[in-house]
């Protein structure tokens, strides 16, 4: 909980795209799906896909952290049966990417 909290005051602090701001959304998205894993929280993982989302959306295709927001956003979309097959997918593509 304190990691979420501290994650959400840097966020606070950055503009969209400023790299702090953006270095710090894969581990929001990760510490979600975290506290969603111990307490089923669907909040938790709404709001994991979205900064999971809003991640890789900051990291093209060829950008060197690529597989750390394709490795978030696959994270948390794996408890989603709907999203079932696009966590797959962006597992297999970061692993493709993973140095």
């Amino acid at each position: 909980d304190e990691a979420i909290r501290l994650r959400r005051e840097v966020l606070a602090l950055y503009q969209p795209g400023h790299p702090v701001r953006v270095g710090c959304l894969s581990g929001l998205a990760w510490d979600l799906t975290l506290r969603y894993e111990a307490h089923s929280n669907n909040r938790d993982l709404e709001e994991a896909i979205h900064f999971g989302r809003e991640s890789l959306s900051f990291h093209p295709v060829g950008h060197q952290y690529r597989f750390r927001a394709l490795e978030a956003l696959a994270n948390a979309l794996q408890f989603t049966p709907d999203h079932l097959d696009e966590a797959l997918q962006m597992s297999r593509d970061s692993l493709s990417v993973t140095p």
